[in-house]
């Protein structure tokens, strides 16, 4: 689903997938037993494979001569905001399957940018779903 002929797609396509390798390392040096800031971290990263994958597609369904008007709209509009990705998506005719919904709407109400400020104790497996709804998230952005 993903045009990888665009330079900024790609970009941001690295840039989730880095986050998202992060994040599963983060995880994995959790105990089962325990909370701990490390799965608040892994959760903060999945955040940003979101956001990252969803500009990327919304990229990908925007003509490359809108791209610079597109990136200026994502630093000064959109942010960090996950809904309007969503948003702009659908006025674009790309809408989250059904099927990933509960994933969307799970990763949205755990993350926020502003995690970054307010550290809390994760539990593992709490954390571990976020991840999860986030891994499928990607796939379907970069397999469709």
């Amino acid at each position: 689903m993903l045009n990888l002929k665009y330079p900024e797609v790609v970009a941001f396509q690295r840039a989730a997938a880095a986050h998202l390798d992060a994040a599963i390392g983060l995880i994995e040096l959790c105990s089962d037993r325990s909370t701990s800031t490390r799965a608040h971290d892994a959760v903060y990263l999945v955040g940003y494979v979101a956001e990252c994958a969803l500009k990327a597609l919304l990229l990908s369904v925007t003509p490359r001569k809108r791209h610079e008007q597109l990136m200026q709209w994502f630093k000064a509009e959109a942010k960090h905001n996950l809904d309007r990705l969503k948003r702009e998506l659908s006025r674009r005719k790309v809408e989250i399957p059904k099927r990933l919904a509960l994933d969307f709407s799970r990763v949205r109400g755990a993350w926020s940018s502003e995690m970054r400020y307010h550290l809390r104790r994760w539990k593992r497996d709490d954390a571990e779903l976020v991840i999860d709804s986030t891994e499928r998230l990607f796939e379907w952005i970069q397999r469709g």
